[in-house]
């Protein structure tokens, strides 16, 4: 059984870690502060996923549905597919945008246009193609109670956490 694996990237942000120490860490080269003009922090800009979200403006909508439809054409099947969320600590953004990020992901698949995360995974579920998971990319100060629950929400299968350093 295959399962479509969908990068996508949220909109460029400042790194919270920048907020708090007033430094870059040398493994995030991007970001709105960087030489690498519209690329979110931990990443130049240049990679395939990074170029796909420039493309689309960071739409989560249409980034989703370009690259379904390209793995499509590609002879791959869509059946199911999970997402990886890139693009830095996204549950430092405000909950407002990753609310709308994550509903557009699910609504892309569906084809519905939902009010709320929790219609629009109903309708994912649904769908011909199917959310199966979703990884998102964060740091260990953002793993608390209140953000795990959201992940829940979002339909979060798996966490890819950032160490800064081997005391985190």
């Amino acid at each position: 059984m295959y399962i479509a694996v969908v990068a996508v990237m949220c909109k460029p942000h400042r790194c919270p870690h920048i907020n708090m120490t007033g430094n870059i860490c040398v493994y995030c080269p991007g970001g709105p502060d960087s030489d690498f003009e519209y690329s979110t922090q931990s990443y130049t800009g240049y990679e395939p996923t990074s170029m796909r979200a420039i493309r689309a403006r960071y739409d989560p909508y249409l980034q989703t549905r370009h690259r379904v439809e390209q793995l499509k054409q590609l002879g791959h099947s869509v059946d199911k597919v999970e997402f990886i969320v890139m693009g830095g600590t996204f549950m430092s953004l405000p909950e407002d945008y990753r609310d709308y990020f994550i509903r557009n992901l699910h609504d892309a698949l569906s084809g519905h246009k939902s009010s709320s995360v929790e219609e629009a995974v109903k309708y994912s579920e649904r769908s011909n193609t199917k959310c199966i998971g979703i990884t998102i990319e964060t740091r260990p100060d953002y793993c608390l109670e209140r953000h795990l629950s959201d992940m829940l929400k979002y339909g979060c299968t798996r966490l890819e956490i950032g160490m800064l350093k081997k005391l985190d």
